[in-house]
């Protein structure tokens, strides 16, 4: 019954991106810079739901429809329909990043290029304003191939990251193999950071080695203020993603909370840094120095 539960599913699914992609839709996460804490940038999450099977969790589908023909087709919908939806941001913001997720479909289609840019020159949306962000599974296109698919969108001005770094197939080594412009460090890195030595050493070595290779560095998965705090006073990094800033909104509900959250920023002090005797060295304090200074 299950099984027979999950066929249904599928090709419903099948059949909505033919009946012109109903039932899905975009979902978008605030990226907040981590100096200013305003948000310069939103990730795009791809959602689905029907009448008879209500909201359905990507996770659900997304590693089945990768292997469809017609996820290529999704996947132009994704960058297209994310597009319009930044341009009121990027021009609120000219240095506004849109991230969109790019499966290994999409990279091994020699086309992929030339959708790409008609997209772009269709929604006058520049490339300086995009991030394609690479998943695990693009691990299955030869290093070769990906490396000059990479190259080439670095070289029109569209900037890369590495998400879910340190988990699955991604590894230091990558920052030397791919041109990567930024890494995006998995929430299991800062899962307990505030009580865990271990791993702060661990995000210390990451964000220094990231640093010294001139790449940027996204914190995903931050829930809690003393996270951020933490982070902010201890470490080299860029930007923050995660539910405590918000969790993913549609379109609408995203300029809503814009709204709220600049006047929350305007009104609010936030701590820049940790006073010199705790953190003058730039190197990992325990967490009860911290909380003693703070």
């Amino acid at each position: 019954q299950e099984k027979k539960k999950r066929l249904e599913l599928l090709i419903e699914i099948k059949n909505s991106i033919s009946d012109n992609f109903k039932g899905f839709y975009l979902c978008y996460q605030p990226i907040i810079d981590s100096g200013s804490l305003r948000m310069v940038g939103m990730e795009a999450l791809i959602r689905w739901q029907s009448e008879e099977f209500g909201r359905v969790s990507p996770g659900r589908f997304i590693e089945w429809l990768e292997s469809e023909p017609m996820f290529y087709e999704l996947g132009l919908w994704i960058l297209k329909t994310a597009m319009t939806d930044a341009k009121p941001f990027i021009k609120e913001n000219s240095g506004f990043m849109l991230n969109v997720n790019l499966a290994f479909p999409q990279l091994q289609r020699k086309e992929f290029r030339r959708d790409l840019l008609k997209i772009m020159s269709e929604c006058h949306f520049s490339s300086r304003n995009l991030k394609l962000e690479l998943t695990e599974r693009c691990k299955f296109i030869d290093d070769s191939v990906l490396v000059n698919v990479l190259s080439d969108f670095r070289h029109i001005g569209i900037k890369i990251a590495l998400d879910d770094f340190g988990t699955g197939y991604s590894a230091l080594d990558l920052l030397i193999k791919f041109p990567i412009d930024q890494i995006k460090i998995d929430k299991s890195f800062i899962d307990d950071i505030t009580t865990s030595y271990p791993k702060q050493c661990l995000l210390e070595a990451i964000t220094t080695y990231a640093k010294n290779l001139g790449k940027e560095v996204c914190i995903e998965g931050i829930e809690e203020e003393d996270v951020v705090n933490l982070i902010k006073a201890m470490f080299e990094v860029n930007t923050f993603q995660g539910y405590y800033f918000s969790k993913p909104l549609d379109i609408e509900e995203l300029k809503e909370w814009d709204k709220t959250y600049n006047k929350q920023v305007y009104s609010r002090k936030y701590e820049e840094e940790l006073p010199k005797c705790a953190c003058q060295t730039g190197s990992v304090v325990h967490i009860e120095d911290y909380q003693r200074v703070k």
